[in-house]
């Protein structure tokens, strides 16, 4: 018969375990809001009459003491950003992602009127543009107004195998609407990483 295993024993395997899972989702985060990728810039573009900005703002954040990126749209058509977690400089710059299979970032959805469908998307800084996939696909709770993170595989965004995956630099946000939509989207520590 055997015996019944002590507390202290217990707790090292289920500390091994935390620790085994903590190396598995190893992260590479390129935009934290704070020190990494805080020199990242944006750009936002709507079709007129509709409205879209983008900016790194204190107000809603995930961990205290941090900025999150918020892409704000209102209107209709199509309306789109991209943050660039280099601010574009120095030109040749950009994060090797060849050995991630992941994008993963948290995010979050207010307003009044949200949308029914939300793409994301990577550029490298050599123009070249990524597929873009459908959040909602990836997180279907992700318009309820609370934190979620997002985990994105690269084989989605790149099919083709089109994008320069040495030299990546960019995340793009879009959305397509017929009806008026009135919404925020908040992210926040964008990464990449390896999970299974």
């Amino acid at each position: 018969m055997r015996k019944p295993m002590q507390p202290l024993a217990v707790w090292m395997l289920a500390m091994s375990g935390m620790l085994f899972a903590g190396e598995a989702v190893k992260k590479e985060v390129v935009y934290d809001g704070a020190n990494i990728g805080e020199n990242a810039k944006g750009w936002a573009s709507a079709t007129a009459p509709s409205k879209a900005t983008v900016a790194a703002q204190e107000m809603e954040v995930r961990t205290a003491g941090k900025k999150t990126m918020q892409f704000q749209a209102q209107g209709k058509d199509w309306m789109g950003m991209g943050w660039n977690w280099f601010g574009w400089w120095p030109e040749d710059s950009g994060t090797d992602i060849s050995n991630h299979k992941n994008l993963s970032f948290w995010a979050k959805v207010t307003g009044e009127k949200k949308p029914a469908q939300l793409t994301v998307g990577l550029t490298s800084n050599d123009k070249k543009k990524s597929e873009t996939a459908d959040l909602l696909k990836y997180c279907p709770e992700l318009l309820d107004g609370k934190w979620h993170e997002l985990v994105v595989p690269i084989k989605d965004l790149d099919t083709k195998n089109e994008l320069t995956k040495a030299k990546v630099w960019e995340i793009d946000f879009g959305t397509w609407s017929q009806d008026e939509i009135n919404f925020s989207l908040f992210v926040d520590e964008i990464g990449f990483d390896s999970r299974g």
